[in-house]
């Protein structure tokens, strides 16, 4: 059954389940920084001799967000004071963040026009806001609009802990994951090769470090054998537009052993709102690689795919490592 997006339902969802009211139109936080940028102003007098400075402070970081010389002034006794008003220009920044990403996430589900699917826990939303609403980088908003759409789409698609990982993640983080998507094939990529070809590619050993901090990739030698029955054959599917075929032409079975480094569980869920853009070049290099491993009877061929309905692959017959031999 097709359930239909409704903008307003789902903001109305956010305020039930978090309380953040603020989202709203006359929201109470929206209400509280208004009355706050109305009772601290150069003109206000406070009387105070110098002495506490609260007021000045509380009033500097209303404007200027939190600057860091008004907080400098704070003092033990003007402390909790100051501080709550910083406060509340958080509080309201986070409901702005949080805004922002749903209306990107309407946006998508509109210009898409997704199907959602039948129920996402409630539990998983609150979790999803809470380590959403600090992102104030547009990019890191998109990427979390993205998983909010998908985690809509297919509930259970995203966990907790993909959650706690993105949260972590500054744009460029992400950015270097999205190349590490664009030169993964089947969840993994070779673990030998890293480098001498993938920094072709723009992607170091440095980087895969980095990606691994993240838990995003594991960097232990795993080992992977293709078995080829005879007189038959096994194939490599790239982005759904290349297939690499490895055929087995001889009488014996023949194990293809393959070295990888393998993407985690929570690298494949975010890699489901990655769209990366096919690098031919790259699945070139990975097929020459493959080919370079031929023994008797093997062989390796890279061909373009017209289509695909099901398990069936319609393919063309040329062999595009011919065309670059």
């Amino acid at each position: 059954m097709k359930i239909e997006f409704s903008f307003d339902t789902l903001l109305a969802l956010i305020s039930c389940i978090t309380g953040l009211v603020a989202l709203f139109v006359g929201g109470s936080a929206h209400k509280k920084i208004n009355n706050y940028k109305k009772s601290f102003n150069d003109k206000k007098k406070f009387g105070d001799n110098g002495v506490d400075s609260s007021k000045k402070a509380g009033r500097d970081i209303v404007e200027y967000n939190c600057d860091a010389n008004a907080l400098a002034t704070l003092t033990a006794a003007n402390f909790k004071t100051s501080l709550e008003q910083a406060y509340a220009v958080f509080e309201k920044k986070t409901d702005d963040n949080l805004y922002k990403i749903i209306e990107k996430t309407n946006q998508i589900i509109q210009e898409k026009k997704i199907e959602l699917g039948s129920y996402t826990k409630i539990d998983w939303i609150n979790v999803y806001f809470e380590n959403a609403k600090t992102s104030s980088d547009e990019y890191m908003q998109n990427v979390w609009a993205k998983v909010l759409t998908q985690e809509l789409s297919f509930p259970g698609s995203i966990s907790y802990k993909s959650l706690d990982i993105l949260k972590n993640m500054t744009s460029d983080d992400f950015k270097l994951f999205e190349r590490l998507c664009s030169v993964n094939v089947d969840n993994s990529i070779l673990s030998d090769k890293v480098n001498d070809f993938y920094k072709r590619f723009n992607l170091y050993w440095t980087n895969l470090l980095k990606l691994k901090e993240f838990n995003l990739i594991s960097l232990e030698d795993s080992k992977k054998t293709i078995s080829i029955e005879p007189n038959n054959h096994r194939s490599i599917i790239y982005d759904n537009r290349y297939i690499i075929l490895l055929k087995n032409d001889s009488d014996k079975k023949i194990d293809y052993k393959l070295s990888l480094y393998i993407l985690t569980q929570f690298a494949i869920e975010l890699s489901s709102i990655v769209k990366t853009s096919t690098l031919y070049d790259f699945v070139v290099e990975y097929a020459k690689i493959l080919k370079s491993k031929e023994h008797n009877g093997l062989s390796v061929t890279l061909h373009k795919i017209n289509y695909i309905i099901g398990e069936q692959v319609n393919y063309d017959r040329k062999n595009l490592l011919e065309e670059e031999a």
